[in-house]
């Protein structure tokens, strides 16, 4: 017996929802059109809500420097797809873009270690 793919997927975007934190699914059921740029594989949309809610002085900064909207959301895109291609997925991820010295990051992680994770929810920090 094949295995349904489509329904493997649909298992695993529901569950992500109902338990991995994530706040809603994208698909081609939706009705707006996906944000997803193929040439560089980012999905504009889902990035610039991140900035937006966790670095909003920092994109602020960046606009003004690139002269404001959209073309500050271009040029954005196009130098994290640079970075990404010259310095690799997991490094950017880790480390972020720096883009007119403005850094931008692109993922919070929390600390693996016990005594590290206590100190940063007792402070409000990320690590």
């Amino acid at each position: 017996m094949k295995p349904n793919e489509a329904a493997f997927e649909e298992y695993v975007a529901t569950w992500l929802v109902e338990h991995g934190g994530y706040d809603h699914l994208k698909g081609p059921s939706q009705a707006r059109p996906p944000a997803f740029d193929p040439v560089t594989g980012i999905d504009t949309e889902d990035l610039f809500e991140f900035i937006g809610a966790t670095q909003a002085d920092a994109w602020e900064r960046l606009k003004q420097l690139h002269g404001g909207l959209p073309g500050a959301q271009s040029k954005f895109v196009a130098r994290l797809a640079a970075e990404i291609d010259k310095r690799g997925t997991l490094d950017v991820l880790r480390h972020g873009v720096v883009d007119h010295g403005v850094t931008i990051r692109l993922a919070y992680f929390r600390p693996t270690h016990g005594l590290t994770r206590s100190w940063c929810a007792s402070t409000g920090r990320t690590g």
